[in-house]
C-alpha cells in the first residue's frame, strides 16, 4: 500500500512542525518545504497526495504553487493556510 505524502510549504518552521505532528498522528507522511523552489523539486521526485501551503512564501505565494502543479500536469489539491503573528497555523475557508 502506497503511503500518502503531504507537502507542508511554509517559511514558518513552527507551523510546519505543528502540521507535521498532526499528520503523523493521522498516519500520513509529511515532507517539509520552505520555498516554491523546494516544492518544485519535491513534486518532481515524489508522488504527492495533497499540498498544505502557507499563503505567503519567501519567493512567492500559494498561487505560484498552484501554477507549479498545473505545469507538472500533476493536479495535486492545494490547501492554503494563514500563519498568525504568534506562529500558529489557521485554515482559510
Amino acid at each position: 500500500m502506497a503511503s500518502s505524502n503531504v507537502v507542508i510549504v511554509s517559511a514558518d518552521l513552527e507551523a510546519q512542525q505543528a502540521l507535521a505532528s498532526l499528520l503523523d498522528k493521522s498516519g500520513l507522511a509529511s515532507i517539509p518545504a520552505s520555498t516554491i523552489k523546494e516544492t518544485e523539486s519535491i513534486l518532481s521526485q515524489h508522488f504527492i497526495s495533497v499540498i498544505l501551503c502557507s499563503e505567503e512564501l519567501p519567493d512567492g505565494g500559494f498561487k505560484d504553487v498552484l501554477r507549479q502543479t498545473t505545469r507538472a500536469l500533476n493536479r495535486v489539491p492545494v490547501v492554503v493556510f494563514l500563519v498568525s503573528p504568534t506562529g500558529s497555523a489557521t485554515s482559510t475557508s
